[in-house]
């Protein structure tokens, strides 16, 4: 029997909105989405040249990392204020919640939080959130300064991470199945990947956990550390790579399911971290690149990119221009991609048609 997706609504995990700042606190944010959802994991973004902030439900809704700096955790009670069973509550702070000013907030569903499967792992979480389901976890620890092993929840080796020292400043370090356990690529930093053990300790994640090596930006005695975790689930998630072609003749890439969220990296050269989703797209009539998804960076504090070249598909995403940052000639790009809805839902019958 063919096996097609397990979440015909991806709504339950993942949501991007849209909002205008008001400057005031006690600020909510309602997803317009056709299901409630409480969020675990939101990252927020002015659209303009304010810094990503990223809160999670393990550390607490007041405090955050950004994606754009290497900065520790900090703690402002005036930024978000609280998850919601429908969204999330923002204070008045500057980047979050500036009057009149639009933002958009990518936003993700955990919600178990005990009962993990350590696999053997040689330490436990200090706190951790996961959805084997949706293929999607967040795990702190407290570093040894020696490899070690973390439980990671999922069931399934992961497509995905993001590591960053919360306790200090550091770079995060991204691992992509595409990569293998060797390869690793530093965020904010633009550089292509780099082959060392230090990182992931040439190992790829397993099942049920994930090794961590001894450099300080994952790996610190006494240091605490964040983990974004994600895995393939069909229909829902794709952790895939695609070489460019310096053209403006199409480079599809198939994910199985309409992309809600797009993030792409050029993994053999330098290039900006492009974040892309399916609420933020140019509807201009007149204009050549109508339907294509805007782009941020994840690496920058600039706004909205207003030239895009890539649109989404019932069954992935197209690339129709030669920016360096998704399309160089022979480049080699890792990406992650969230659904909208899948290509063909539980029961077998197509969602999206063209």
């Amino acid at each position: 029997m063919a096996v097609y997706t397990t979440i015909d609504n991806s709504e339950l995990f993942f949501q991007c909105q849209l909002y205008t700042g008001n400057g005031s606190g006690g600020h909510a944010i309602t997803f317009d989405g056709s299901e409630n959802m409480q969020p675990d994991l939101v990252w927020i973004k002015q659209r303009d040249s304010r810094d990503h902030f990223l809160y999670n439900a393990v550390n607490g809704a007041t405090k955050y990392v950004a994606s754009n700096t290497n900065a520790l955790l900090e703690t402002d009670t005036d930024t978000m204020t609280a998850f919601n069973s429908d969204g999330f509550t923002l204070g008045s702070g500057i980047g979050v919640n500036e009057n009149t000013d639009t933002h958009v907030s990518w936003n993700w569903k955990m919600g178990t939080t005990s009962g993990i499967t350590t696999g053997g792992a040689s330490i436990t979480p200090a706190g951790y959130s996961f959805s084997a389901a949706a293929g999607q976890s967040i795990v702190t620890w407290t570093g040894t300064g020696s490899t070690l092993t973390v439980p990671h929840g999922l069931g399934t080796a992961l497509g995905a991470m993001f590591v960053k020292c919360t306790s200090n400043a550091g770079d995060w370090v991204f691992f992509h199945t595409t990569m293998g356990g060797a390869y690793g690529m530093e965020l904010p930093s633009t550089s292509a990947k780099q082959n060392t053990t230090a990182w992931f300790n040439s190992t790829a994640p397993d099942a049920d956990k994930f090794t961590i090596g001894d450099n300080g930006n994952v790996n610190t005695s006494s240091r605490t550390y964040l983990a974004l975790c994600f895995a393939k689930v069909q229909g829902y998630s794709k952790f895939g790579s695609y070489v460019g072609n310096n053209s403006a003749d199409p480079v599809v890439v198939n994910c199985g399911f309409k992309p809600a969220f797009i993030f792409i990296k050029e993994s053999s050269g330098s290039g900006n971290w492009v974040m892309q989703d399916n609420k933020r797209i140019r509807d201009d009539l007149s204009d050549a690149n109508n339907g294509n998804m805007i782009q941020l960076y994840a690496n920058s504090a600039e706004g909205d990119d207003s030239d895009p070249y890539i649109y989404t598909t019932a069954n992935g995403f197209v690339n129709i221009n030669a920016n360096s940052d998704t399309n160089a000639s022979g480049a080699t790009y890792v990406y992650m991609a969230f659904a909208e809805s899948p290509f063909v839902n539980s029961k077998g019958v197509p969602n999206n048609a063209q």
